[in-house]
């Protein structure tokens, strides 16, 4: 994903790095594609948690593995099970309200 080779360029802005993302991410949803969704979010979210953005990165991640309805033994799946489980708002399933205010201010 080019989004994850471009966050280790220090060169490279943090906003041309979010663009990318969001691009995969548009392009998962358009395809219908749910697993690269999670794997692309999942990625997003360890790179807004490694800028400050913990509580964006919980909000912009638990909508879409909430949309699961099997599957949990997965890699992409475990590897998110421990920002739930650090949810600001004490919950198990990391919901804390619309990723839109989090999104271009990471």
């Amino acid at each position: 994903m080019q989004a994850l080779i471009l966050a280790k360029d220090p060169e490279v802005s943090r906003e041309e790095v979010e663009a990318h993302f969001n691009d995969a991410l548009q392009l998962a949803r358009a395809q219908k594609a749910k697993s690269l969704e999670l794997r692309t979010a999942v990625s997003f979210a360890r790179f807004a948690d490694e800028h400050g953005a913990r509580d964006c990165a919980l909000e912009l991640l638990s909508p879409i593995y909430e949309s699961f309805t099997e599957g949990f033994d997965t890699p992409t799946s475990r590897s998110r099970r421990p920002c739930s489980k650090s949810c600001p708002d004490g919950s198990a399933n990391g919901r804390v309200g619309s990723t839109s205010h989090c999104l271009g201010r990471l």
